[in-house]
């Protein structure tokens, strides 16, 4: 199966967070942003795993189980007391006291991800990345109105359209996809890329130093047969892994 990697990206973040006027606003602005990003990356596991996002680490991270705190709800366990406990319940004990509010407040994760998806659903899973930011977004926004316009005096010219508006115009999604190419299209592409004129050794120089070191330094007894294309000899190193380096600084690029 054909795969290949999504970089999403969601912002401004810096101009976003820079209108903070406390540290209320600071917490509220950075928490915003990542439970957005939250359901941009659910959008996205729920279709084809949580395991397919590659960064941030999503494993124990509070804002992500906590939007699975519904499906968490319904699975039930026994309690050790003749009674039924949910597993999300648990979850938040395992936590202990103070310590669950801190897991699940505490804006942790980043304004990008990293996906490898199937090729033939790239296109479809970016989409509802971006769907569900816009949609949440829109609901939160909708909650946030009636309640300013339950305590707060709302004038009549224009201010809900133009609270609308801005709904609509923040955040700004982007993203992009790379296939997975052999070795030889990868290397190429991969020293096409622009580099710092104060770089002594280019990113592309020090991975064709480790392709290096499989092929003519290792010792032929050490190198591991199922990683090169010539059984035998083993010098035609084959290992695709080593070019995941390559391929993210290649769809970097294509985001920037």
């Amino acid at each position: 199966m054909a795969v290949l990697f999504i970089l999403f990206q969601m912002g401004p973040v810096q101009e976003f967070i820079a209108q903070a006027r406390s540290t209320r606003d600071l917490w509220s602005g950075s928490y915003l942003l990542s439970w957005l990003m939250g359901h941009a990356m659910k959008a996205v596991s729920d279709r084809v795993g949580p395991d397919a996002v590659i960064f941030p680490n999503l494993r124990g991270n509070g804002i992500f189980d906590g939007l699975h705190r519904e499906e968490m709800y319904s699975t039930l366990y026994a309690d050790g007391k003749g009674g039924k406990d949910t597993l999300w319940h648990r979850l938040l004990e395992e936590k202990g006291n103070g310590s669950a509010e801190r897991w699940l407040l505490t804006p942790t994760l980043p304004n990008r991800f990293l996906a490898v998806v199937p090729a033939d659903q790239a296109e479809t899973l970016a989409s509802a990345a971006e769907d569900a930011v816009r949609s949440e977004l829109k609901a939160i926004g909708e909650a946030v109105w009636l309640w300013v316009a339950r305590e707060a005096v709302v004038r009549a010219n224009g201010w809900k359209a133009r609270w609308d508006a801005q709904i609509d115009a923040f955040p700004q999604t982007a993203w992009a996809v790379q296939p997975w190419m052999d070795r030889e299209a990868c290397m190429d592409a991969f020293g096409k890329l622009p580099v710092s004129a104060e770089e002594r050794v280019t990113p592309h120089k020090r991975l064709e130093d480790m392709l290096a070191v499989g092929e003519s330094d290792l010792p032929v007894e050490d190198r591991d047969p199922r990683y090169y294309s010539d059984k035998d000899t083993k010098k035609d190193l084959n290992n695709s892994g080593i070019l995941w380096s390559a391929h993210y600084a290649l769809v970097d690029a294509k985001l920037a």
